[in-house]
Formats: C-alpha cells, structure tokens, sequence
C-alpha cells in the first residue's frame, strides 16, 4: 500500500487483446511455413518422377543399343556347312570372300596352260598340264586364300580348287546375258564405247587377240580350235572410264555385263 491506497490489481496476460492478436499472428505464420514445407516436398517428389522418367529412357535406349550386339554375334556363327568346297575356274579374276570363299584349298590343273597368280602375289605360277618339258605345275597345295584378295588365271587355263577349309559364305557375280554387247576388231574406249564395270567376255566367231591398257587382260582370245591355244571366255574382267579394250585378229567378242549386287 502506496499512500494509503490499494494497488489495482492487473489483468491475467491471457486476458490483454494484445496476447490474442499475437497468438493468432503465430499461428498464420505457422500455417504458412507448414504448407510452403508440403509444397517443397510435392516438387522434390517431382524432381524425382523426372530423373525415374529420364533413367527410364535411358534404359530403353541401351537395351535397344544392344540389339546390334547380339546381331553381329549371331553372324559371326553363320552355318558354312552349305557353301560348297569345289569350285572349276577358267581364265578369269576371282575375288575372295565374294566369288570363292576365304579359306584354304588345293589348286589342281584341270586343261590347258598359263598363269596362276593372286593379286597379293602369295601365288604366282606358270600353271597348266604338265607338256613334258617341266616347265608347268600342275598342282598347288594348302593355299591360303584370304579375303579382299584376287585370284587370276589366263590364256586357256582351267583349274579346280578343293577346299580342306572354308571361312567364309560367298555372293558371286552374275550376268544379264541379255545386255550383251557384240565387238568386233578395234579398241574400245569405257566410259564412251560402254559403260564402266565388271564384265564376261565370250569369244563369238574367230581367233584373235584380247588385251586391254589396264594390263590385267593379255590373252590368246577366241573360239576353240582344238588346239587349246585360245581361251574362249574370260570372267570378272573389271573396267573403269578411260580403259581401253584393244580386239584383234578377226575375233568377234560379246561383253556381258554383271548385274549389280
């Protein structure tokens, strides 16, 4: 007591309209953190649908990138039991891995004489029946052909190949006998007189000679006379533009063309 009065007692703090107006501001901002939470929750779980949708994808892509995989490894077990293991050749270029398989084979001279050779240059032989005079062989065992190599026969040389071994399946050429093109004597420019690519010449009528600016034709060129002096048909014979085909003598030629692949 303070002058003789009694101090006015004061009211519980629950009372005061200020404690209210405080509580309920609490509370607002409460309410707001609390749901600003759950939407920061909704976006990480957002966030991580995208990554399981991205992780998805990539999956899929590798599975689908696999695919090949397995491909190349069924090719590598392709059945060779089906590609034949005899082949009879006559004057010719002969792609390996394309018209006769890569492997490796016995060489046997079947008719006739002249050159035996590959484009690597393993082979190079004066091939043919032995005439008596040693100067042909008359087989050639264990060759080994491999592939993008070439293998090149001439003059009137026939040969059979006997493989011990095959390595590969083989997609050789084929001609459209119906394209055939008839030369007779003269040189013929490819690219001008006909077109650029592979081709089977077959002799018509007469006997002459067959040569072209490449070097790789040079034979003795004609219809068989019996005397086993001219070659008759030469297969494979590649041309590009510019080649020259020189035929002379009288032989008359049909140049067909291969189809293509």
């Amino acid at each position: 007591m303070e002058n003789g009065k009694t101090p006015k007692p004061q009211k519980p703090i629950y009372k005061k309209v200020w404690f209210w107006l405080l509580v309920i501001v609490v509370v607002a901002l409460g309410m707001h953190f609390t749901g600003g939470a759950k939407g920061g929750d909704g976006g990480d779980s957002a966030s991580k649908d995208d990554s399981y949708s991205e992780s998805s994808s990539s999956s899929s892509a590798s599975s689908s990138s696999a695919a090949p995989v397995s491909s190349s490894s069924s090719s590598k077990t392709d059945d060779l039991s089906t590609v034949s293991k005899t082949y009879n050749l006559s004057a010719g270029n002969y792609a390996v891995g394309t018209d006769i398989p890569v492997g490796v084979a016995n060489i046997t001279a079947t008719s006739g004489r002249g050159n035996l050779m590959t484009e690597s240059g393993s082979i190079n032989e004066m091939f043919g029946i032995d005439d008596g005079d040693g100067m042909y062989t008359s087989s050639y065992n264990n060759a080994e052909l491999k592939k993008g190599d070439v293998l090149e026969l001439n003059s009137g040389l026939k040969i059979t190949l006997n493989y011990s071994e095959v390595k590969s399946n083989i997609n050789p050429w084929t001609y459209n006998d119906s394209a055939a093109k008839q030369l007779g004597t003269g040189t013929y420019t490819v690219g001008k007189d006909f077109p650029a690519g592979v081709y089977k010449i077959v002799a018509v009528s007469g006997s002459g000679n067959l040569s072209d600016s490449s070097g790789i034709i040079n034979e003795m060129f004609g219809v068989d006379d019996g005397s086993g002096m001219y070659n008759s048909q030469y297969n494979g014979a590649p041309f590009t533009d510019g080649d020259k085909l020189e035929v002379s003598g009288g032989v008359v030629i049909n140049i067909v063309p291969a189809n293509n692949k």
